[in-house]
Protein backbone atom coordinates (compact mmCIF):
# COMPACT_ATOMS: atom_id res chain seq x y z
CA UNK A 1 0.00 0.00 0.00
CA UNK A 2 1.28 3.46 -0.91
CA UNK A 3 1.23 6.51 1.33
CA UNK A 4 -1.31 7.98 -1.10
CA UNK A 5 -3.61 4.99 -0.48
CA UNK A 6 -3.12 5.03 3.30
CA UNK A 7 -3.77 8.76 3.72
CA UNK A 8 -7.61 8.71 3.43
CA UNK A 9 -7.79 5.71 5.77
CA UNK A 10 -5.64 7.52 8.32
CA UNK A 11 -7.80 10.65 8.13
CA UNK A 12 -11.02 8.65 8.41
CA UNK A 13 -9.61 6.83 11.45
CA UNK A 14 -8.61 10.12 13.04
CA UNK A 15 -12.00 11.68 12.50
CA UNK A 16 -14.19 8.71 13.43
CA UNK A 17 -12.25 6.68 15.99
CA UNK A 18 -9.75 9.14 17.46
CA UNK A 19 -12.30 11.98 17.21
CA UNK A 20 -9.74 14.60 16.25
CA UNK A 21 -10.98 18.18 16.46
CA UNK A 22 -11.97 19.95 13.26
CA UNK A 23 -8.91 22.20 13.50
CA UNK A 24 -6.64 19.17 13.86
CA UNK A 25 -8.13 17.57 10.75
CA UNK A 26 -7.54 20.78 8.79
CA UNK A 27 -3.87 20.83 9.83
CA UNK A 28 -3.37 17.16 8.99
CA UNK A 29 -4.88 17.55 5.51
CA UNK A 30 -2.71 20.59 4.90
CA UNK A 31 0.47 18.70 5.80
CA UNK A 32 -0.49 15.84 3.51
CA UNK A 33 -1.61 17.94 0.56
CA UNK A 34 1.20 20.49 0.69
CA UNK A 35 4.20 18.21 1.34
CA UNK A 36 3.79 14.55 2.22
CA UNK A 37 1.73 13.41 -0.76
CA UNK A 38 3.60 15.45 -3.41
CA UNK A 39 6.96 14.20 -2.12
CA UNK A 40 6.22 10.70 -0.81
CA UNK A 41 2.72 9.81 -1.99
CA UNK A 42 3.83 7.13 -4.47
CA UNK A 43 6.15 5.40 -1.97
CA UNK A 44 5.16 1.92 -0.76
CA UNK A 45 4.88 1.91 3.02
CA UNK A 46 6.70 -1.42 3.23
CA UNK A 47 9.60 -0.04 1.20
CA UNK A 48 9.90 3.40 2.73
CA UNK A 49 13.59 3.86 3.53
CA UNK A 50 15.86 6.04 5.55
CA UNK A 51 17.09 7.51 2.26
CA UNK A 52 13.54 8.57 1.40
CA UNK A 53 13.29 10.39 4.74
CA UNK A 54 16.62 12.16 4.28
CA UNK A 55 15.58 13.34 0.83
CA UNK A 56 12.21 14.48 2.16
CA UNK A 57 13.70 16.43 5.04
CA UNK A 58 16.22 18.05 2.72
CA UNK A 59 13.30 19.19 0.56
CA UNK A 60 11.73 20.87 3.57
CA UNK A 61 14.97 22.63 4.48
CA UNK A 62 15.69 23.69 0.88
CA UNK A 63 12.29 25.33 0.71
CA UNK A 64 13.16 27.33 3.84
CA UNK A 65 10.31 25.98 5.93
CA UNK A 66 10.39 27.13 9.54
CA UNK A 67 11.15 24.71 12.34
CA UNK A 68 7.55 24.68 13.59
CA UNK A 69 6.25 23.91 10.10
CA UNK A 70 8.79 21.11 9.65
CA UNK A 71 7.80 19.74 13.04
CA UNK A 72 4.11 19.63 12.09
CA UNK A 73 4.78 17.88 8.79
CA UNK A 74 7.10 15.27 10.31
CA UNK A 75 4.72 14.67 13.21
CA UNK A 76 1.94 14.03 10.68
CA UNK A 77 4.13 11.56 8.80
CA UNK A 78 5.09 9.91 12.08
CA UNK A 79 1.43 9.52 13.03
CA UNK A 80 0.66 8.00 9.64
CA UNK A 81 3.40 5.38 10.05
CA UNK A 82 2.17 4.52 13.55
CA UNK A 83 -1.32 4.06 12.12
CA UNK A 84 0.03 1.83 9.35
CA UNK A 85 1.88 -0.39 11.84
CA UNK A 86 -0.72 -0.54 14.60
CA UNK A 87 -4.03 -0.42 12.74
CA UNK A 88 -3.34 -1.60 9.20
CA UNK A 89 -0.70 -4.10 10.40
CA UNK A 90 1.68 -3.08 7.63
CA UNK A 91 5.36 -3.74 8.21
CA UNK A 92 6.94 -0.35 7.70
CA UNK A 93 9.76 1.51 9.42
CA UNK A 94 9.41 2.29 13.11
CA UNK A 95 8.63 6.03 13.27
CA UNK A 96 9.77 6.26 16.90
CA UNK A 97 13.34 5.39 15.97
CA UNK A 98 13.57 6.54 12.36
CA UNK A 99 11.91 9.96 12.48
CA UNK A 100 13.64 12.52 14.64
CA UNK A 101 11.64 15.67 15.17
CA UNK A 102 13.47 19.02 14.97
CA UNK A 103 14.06 20.87 18.21
CA UNK A 104 11.50 23.66 18.35
CA UNK A 105 12.41 26.99 19.94
CA UNK A 106 10.69 27.74 23.19
CA UNK A 107 7.64 29.87 22.44
CA UNK A 108 7.68 33.48 23.52
CA UNK A 109 4.48 33.92 25.48
CA UNK A 110 2.88 37.35 25.24
CA UNK A 111 0.89 38.61 28.21
CA UNK A 112 -1.28 41.66 28.61
CA UNK A 113 -0.67 43.61 31.78
CA UNK A 114 -3.44 44.81 34.08
CA UNK A 115 -3.54 48.29 32.57
CA UNK A 116 -3.88 46.88 29.05
CA UNK A 117 -6.66 44.56 30.13
CA UNK A 118 -8.50 47.51 31.69
CA UNK A 119 -8.16 49.48 28.45
CA UNK A 120 -9.47 46.48 26.58
CA UNK A 121 -12.55 46.35 28.77
CA UNK A 122 -13.18 50.06 28.51
CA UNK A 123 -12.89 49.97 24.70
CA UNK A 124 -15.91 47.67 24.36
CA UNK A 125 -19.15 49.61 24.01
CA UNK A 126 -21.87 47.51 25.59
CA UNK A 127 -24.88 49.47 24.30
CA UNK A 128 -25.23 47.18 21.25
CA UNK A 129 -25.82 43.47 20.98
CA UNK A 130 -22.41 42.82 19.41
CA UNK A 131 -20.67 44.94 22.03
CA UNK A 132 -22.40 43.20 24.92
CA UNK A 133 -21.61 39.84 23.37
CA UNK A 134 -17.95 40.79 22.96
CA UNK A 135 -17.64 42.04 26.55
CA UNK A 136 -19.19 38.81 27.79
CA UNK A 137 -16.79 36.69 25.74
CA UNK A 138 -13.79 38.72 26.91
CA UNK A 139 -14.81 38.36 30.56
CA UNK A 140 -15.31 34.62 30.14
CA UNK A 141 -11.87 34.20 28.57
CA UNK A 142 -10.18 36.45 31.15
CA UNK A 143 -11.91 34.82 34.09
CA UNK A 144 -11.78 31.15 33.20
CA UNK A 145 -8.79 30.56 30.92
CA UNK A 146 -10.98 28.59 28.53
CA UNK A 147 -9.80 27.92 25.00
CA UNK A 148 -11.88 29.81 22.45
CA UNK A 149 -13.34 26.55 21.13
CA UNK A 150 -14.42 25.67 24.68
CA UNK A 151 -15.96 29.09 25.27
CA UNK A 152 -17.91 29.00 22.02
CA UNK A 153 -19.19 25.51 22.79
CA UNK A 154 -20.88 26.72 25.99
CA UNK A 155 -24.66 26.46 26.22
CA UNK A 156 -26.89 28.95 28.02
CA UNK A 157 -28.88 26.49 30.17
CA UNK A 158 -26.34 26.01 33.02
CA UNK A 159 -26.12 29.78 33.53
CA UNK A 160 -29.89 30.23 33.38
CA UNK A 161 -30.05 27.64 36.15
CA UNK A 162 -27.62 29.69 38.25
CA UNK A 163 -24.55 27.47 37.87
CA UNK A 164 -21.07 28.95 38.15
CA UNK A 165 -19.28 25.66 37.45
CA UNK A 166 -19.70 24.07 34.02
CA UNK A 167 -18.19 20.93 32.53
CA UNK A 168 -16.40 21.57 29.24
CA UNK A 169 -14.81 19.14 26.80
CA UNK A 170 -11.24 20.23 26.29
CA UNK A 171 -8.27 19.21 24.20
CA UNK A 172 -8.16 15.50 23.50
CA UNK A 173 -11.89 15.26 24.26
CA UNK A 174 -11.11 15.31 27.98
CA UNK A 175 -13.86 16.73 30.22
CA UNK A 176 -13.04 19.15 33.01
CA UNK A 177 -14.90 21.61 35.19
CA UNK A 178 -14.55 25.32 34.45
CA UNK A 179 -15.15 27.81 37.26
CA UNK A 180 -16.74 31.14 36.31
CA UNK A 181 -15.91 34.11 38.56
CA UNK A 182 -18.47 36.67 39.64
CA UNK A 183 -17.55 39.19 36.94
CA UNK A 184 -17.98 36.64 34.13
CA UNK A 185 -21.32 35.49 35.57
CA UNK A 186 -22.49 39.10 35.79
CA UNK A 187 -21.87 39.75 32.09
CA UNK A 188 -23.32 36.41 31.04
CA UNK A 189 -26.54 37.29 32.87
CA UNK A 190 -26.64 40.73 31.24
CA UNK A 191 -26.19 39.16 27.81
CA UNK A 192 -28.85 36.51 28.39
CA UNK A 193 -31.29 39.12 29.73
CA UNK A 194 -31.34 40.85 26.35
CA UNK A 195 -31.64 37.63 24.36
CA UNK A 196 -35.03 36.98 22.75
CA UNK A 197 -34.11 33.85 20.79
CA UNK A 198 -34.30 30.18 21.73
CA UNK A 199 -30.87 29.13 20.39
CA UNK A 200 -29.23 26.89 23.02
CA UNK A 201 -25.74 28.34 22.49
CA UNK A 202 -24.43 30.97 24.89
CA UNK A 203 -22.60 32.92 22.19
CA UNK A 204 -24.62 33.43 19.02
CA UNK A 205 -24.69 35.45 15.82
CA UNK A 206 -27.45 37.93 15.14
CA UNK A 207 -30.03 37.87 12.39
CA UNK A 208 -30.81 34.16 12.19
CA UNK A 209 -29.12 33.09 15.43
CA UNK A 210 -26.58 30.27 15.28
CA UNK A 211 -23.63 29.35 17.46
CA UNK A 212 -20.85 31.87 17.06
CA UNK A 213 -17.95 30.35 15.12
CA UNK A 214 -14.29 31.10 15.80
CA UNK A 215 -13.87 32.09 12.14
CA UNK A 216 -16.23 35.01 12.84
CA UNK A 217 -14.02 36.45 15.57
CA UNK A 218 -10.92 37.78 13.84
CA UNK A 219 -12.40 41.11 12.73
CA UNK A 220 -13.82 41.77 16.20
CA UNK A 221 -10.49 41.25 17.95
CA UNK A 222 -8.64 43.34 15.35
CA UNK A 223 -11.06 46.20 15.93
CA UNK A 224 -10.82 45.78 19.69
CA UNK A 225 -7.02 45.97 19.56
CA UNK A 226 -7.30 49.16 17.54
CA UNK A 227 -9.86 50.75 19.83
CA UNK A 228 -7.88 49.88 22.97
CA UNK A 229 -4.62 51.15 21.40
CA UNK A 230 -2.66 48.05 22.39
CA UNK A 231 0.54 47.26 20.49
CA UNK A 232 0.64 43.60 21.51
CA UNK A 233 -1.43 40.91 19.78
CA UNK A 234 -5.01 40.74 21.06
CA UNK A 235 -6.47 37.29 20.48
CA UNK A 236 -8.57 34.83 22.47
CA UNK A 237 -5.40 32.85 23.20
CA UNK A 238 -3.65 35.94 24.60
CA UNK A 239 -6.59 36.48 26.96
CA UNK A 240 -6.27 32.85 28.03
CA UNK A 241 -2.60 33.51 28.83
CA UNK A 242 -3.64 36.41 31.01
CA UNK A 243 -6.13 34.23 32.89
CA UNK A 244 -3.44 31.66 33.63
CA UNK A 245 -0.89 34.24 34.76
CA UNK A 246 -0.49 35.66 38.25
CA UNK A 247 -1.27 39.22 37.18
CA UNK A 248 -5.04 39.01 37.54
CA UNK A 249 -6.77 42.27 38.44
CA UNK A 250 -8.23 42.38 41.95
CA UNK A 251 -11.87 41.38 42.00
CA UNK A 252 -14.12 44.35 42.03
CA UNK A 253 -17.74 45.11 41.85
CA UNK A 254 -19.00 44.98 38.24
CA UNK A 255 -19.68 48.40 36.74
CA UNK A 256 -23.04 49.73 35.72
CA UNK A 257 -24.50 48.32 32.54
CA UNK A 258 -25.67 50.62 29.76
CA UNK A 259 -28.96 49.52 28.22
CA UNK A 260 -29.13 48.42 24.60
CA UNK A 261 -29.78 51.13 22.08
CA UNK A 262 -31.61 48.83 19.70
CA UNK A 263 -28.59 48.60 17.42
CA UNK A 264 -27.86 45.15 16.00
CA UNK A 265 -24.83 43.87 14.15
CA UNK A 266 -24.82 40.77 11.99
CA UNK A 267 -21.84 38.51 12.52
Amino acid sequence: MTIQDACPLFLAHGRAERQYAKETMVKLRDCFNAWILPCLGDKELERLSRTDLITFRSELVDNKLGINRQYSILMTLKSLLKFARQVLKIHTMDPNTEIRLPQRPKPHVVYLNNEEVERLRMAIRTNSFSGLRMRTLVEVLLGTGLRISEALSLDRTPFEMGHSQVEVIGKGKKPRVAFFPETAIYWIKQFLYYRSDDCPALFITTGNPRRWDRNDLSKYFKELKKQARIDKPVTPHILRHYASSRTMLPRRRPGAFCGLSGQTDVA
